[in-house]
């Protein structure tokens, strides 16, 4: 699809009418048992959020009310999903108390509860002479039937393939830019009344290059924070982990040295890593930050995102290390079901999922030297990966 932001939006909303009905009434029904807070309540306070996007993202806020239009929804109510983020990550009460402006609704997510959700395991792989990056999203079970195949050409020019679900805005894929991006939620303790997630991660994903990348995921006037991992065809990598209020970085040339501010983390954090001669360079990161100067911002303490986060460290250097290949690495990793039911590859539990249980609601895998997209939704494991030229 092409056009202005609103006709892209209200080409999905046409097009993904009966499944964003569906989402739209999940959450008004179960709202509660997600983030502990009903459905016209959360309509008054992402108003809030709303204003900001509006005044400093407006074409994603176009492209919102045309997604509203196309499927007889109201903004607001798209809204509620769209800031699934600030609704349902809250801090728990290990956390420090930074300062932070805390949104003016002042009735934010309890501290204390923590996430139902918690959301993705990103992992990058660049050696052999390949360039991939895969992601496994963890959301809402409800959520896993509700994926669609976007193949967006934005009204600037930039072509993007994701596989994402709806009501919500994309936020990850690979660009015509020759850029794979994919993010995943962390807690920051500063978060604050600003621009939500979803519309700074849709503006990310039509940045023109990794500097660009990286100026747009610091917005300043974001409500929270995130992490965000890209990479290009000339096998440069960058992650970003920001919060509301603060940011750190860690990149690696195209030959595959690290560079500012500090290289790779430490090999204890299992968050990157080079084999012995440097003929390959991985990346992976979960649900909490590991970037030195982010730790004070740390809002989720459960062990099942540093677990993730080592399994997936650990079978990622031992794949670089034999010169596996890379795609066949990442995908054998997104798979991995070790650690269950705390694994990389989510499943719910059997029987009728609860409102509040997680499991991996899609998969993709971004070949950066052929530009295709492989989505999967669902968890991996039980499905093929299908593949999208770009």
């Amino acid at each position: 699809m092409r056009g202005s932001y609103r006709e892209i939006g209200r080409a999905v909303g046409e097009a993904a009418r009966p499944l964003i009905a569906a989402a739209v009434d999940y959450y008004r029904r179960h709202l509660v048992a997600m983030a502990g807070i009903d459905f016209d309540a959360a309509e008054r306070r992402t108003g809030e959020y709303l204003a900001y996007a509006r005044r400093h993202l407006p074409q994603y806020v176009e492209e919102l009310e045309g997604m509203a239009e196309g499927s007889r929804q109201t903004v607001s109510t798209l809204m509620v999903p769209n800031c699934g983020e600030e609704l349902t990550c809250p801090v728990d009460e290990r956390a420090p108390r930074l300062p932070g402006r805390r949104p003016a609704a002042a009735d934010s997510p309890p501290v204390g509860r923590l996430p139902a959700a918690p959301a993705c395991t990103g992992v990058a792989v660049l050696c052999g002479g390949r360039r991939i990056v895969g992601h496994n999203m963890d959301w809402y079970a409800v959520d896993v039937d509700k994926n669609v195949l976007f193949d967006v050409t934005c009204p600037g020019g930039t072509r993007f393939l994701t596989i994402a679900g709806v009501p919500y805005l994309p936020i990850l894929g690979l660009t015509s830019h020759g850029i794979a991006y994919v993010g995943n939620s962390v807690y920051s303790s500063d978060a604050r009344l600003g621009v939500p997630n979803v519309f700074v991660r849709r503006w990310a994903l039509e940045a023109s290059d990794l500097a660009s990348l990286r100026r747009r995921v610091t917005l300043p006037w974001r409500a929270r924070g995130s992490n965000h991992t890209a990479a290009d065809r000339s096998g440069a990598l960058i992650d970003v982990e920001t919060s509301a209020s603060a940011a750190a970085e860690v990149r690696v040339d195209p030959a595959g040295a690290a560079a500012a501010p500090a290289g790779l983390p430490p090999a204890g954090d299992a968050a990157g890593g080079a084999s012995d001669d440097r003929a390959g360079i991985w990346y992976a990161h979960s649900n909490h930050y590991t970037l030195p100067g982010m730790v004070r911002f740390e809002g989720y303490w459960a062990e099942e995102s540093r677990a993730r986060l080592a399994r997936a460290g650990r079978l990622l250097a031992e794949g670089v290390e034999r010169g596996d290949d890379a795609f066949d690495l990442v995908a054998r990793v997104l798979r991995d079901h070790a650690g269950t039911p705390d694994a990389i590859c989510g499943h719910p539990e059997d029987g009728p999922p609860r409102p509040d249980q997680s499991t991996t609601v899609a998969s993709m895998i971004c070949d950066l030297d052929a530009m295709r997209l492989h989505a999967c939704p669902g968890p991996p494991c039980n499905g093929a990966y299908r593949e999208y030229a770009l």
